[in-house]
């Protein structure tokens, strides 16, 4: 089944991460082919028409990061936040 999107999108990506925090995917970094990104970007599922907003992060960023693991947090201080562990930074990038 193919679902309509509309408006900007991620684009194509690789070495990204991806959860859903309900009632949202929420994607994070990546490399976009011809950079690494440290983008956040969330599609909600519960509105059509369905359209990736991108997240206007404010604080420390996190770094530009690519293959990198993530997953929602469920209990303590970062409940309900994505959490981002590991990957590849733009200092060890080839």
């Amino acid at each position: 089944m193919t679902i309509p999107i509309v408006g900007s999108t991620p684009g194509r990506r690789y070495g990204h991460s991806m959860v859903f925090i309900k009632p949202h995917l929420v994607v994070f970094g990546g490399n976009t082919g011809s950079e690494p990104v440290n983008d956040t970007w969330s599609l909600d599922l519960e509105k059509a028409p369905f359209g990736w907003k991108k997240v206007d992060c404010t604080g420390d960023l996190p770094m530009v990061r690519v293959y990198h693991s993530a997953a929602l947090c469920t209990s303590g201080a970062a409940n309900g936040m994505m959490v981002i562990f590991g990957g590849r930074t733009s200092d060890s990038y080839a």
